[in-house]
């Protein structure tokens, strides 16, 4: 599923499917790639969607992609604000 489960046209706004987003190709210029296993202990600092045209942090997603297993994992900040901003939990 993706955005808000509700059956309602105009709220919540919720929009939180990490992997689909992903899928879909948005974000791109601020996706961050790891091999978790390859790359150990690493520091980030994620922004939410609704500031990815900001400079601050180091992406909006990250993509850990173990090559040891067949699934891939997706991360990233749910901020309530925005296209957000009908989040419960925040």
């Amino acid at each position: 599923m993706m955005g808000s489960p509700i059956d309602a046209d105009e709220s919540p706004k919720m929009c939180f499917n990490a992997a689909k987003s992903y899928e879909l190709g948005w974000y791109t210029d601020r996706h961050i790639e790891l091999d978790p296993i390859a790359a150990g202990v690493v520091t980030l600092t994620l922004v939410g969607f609704t500031d990815y045209e900001s400079d601050f942090g180091d992406g909006v997603m990250v993509h850990l992609d173990p090559q040891s297993v067949s699934e891939d994992f997706f991360v990233h900040f749910n901020r309530k604000d925005g296209i957000n901003a009908g989040v419960r939990e925040a």
